[in-house]
């Protein structure tokens, strides 16, 4: 998902990032992952200083790493670094809609 945040001293890569939704569909709450560096970028900057009054824009949706239809299928997720978030996602929807069935 493309997260616009809107903030003074912008650096050159601007103030738009692409972030993966780590957070289920089941959840009330929409989360992301994200890694920080020592020497972050002005954006980073500013989502790590984020007050509650700040609004930050969620837009384009896209992809279609998608879970098959039948949960119980067997899977193997490989992943590296943040790359775990949408697997995060797709683990606690597991959870949650298998648990509901028992």
């Amino acid at each position: 998902m493309e997260w616009t945040l809107p903030h003074t001293k912008t650096d050159s890569r601007g103030n738009r990032r692409y972030f993966s939704i780590s957070s289920s569909p089941t959840e009330n709450e929409i989360t992301m992952t994200v890694k920080f560096y020592d020497k972050a970028s002005s954006y980073k900057t500013e989502l790590l200083s984020l007050q509650s009054t700040k609004q930050i824009v969620g837009a384009q949706v896209s992809g279609d790493f998608t879970l098959p239809k039948d949960l119980k299928t067997p899977l193997v997720l490989i992943a590296g670094g943040v790359g775990i978030a949408p697997f995060r996602s797709m683990i606690q929807y597991i959870i949650d809609k298998i648990y509901k069935l028992i």
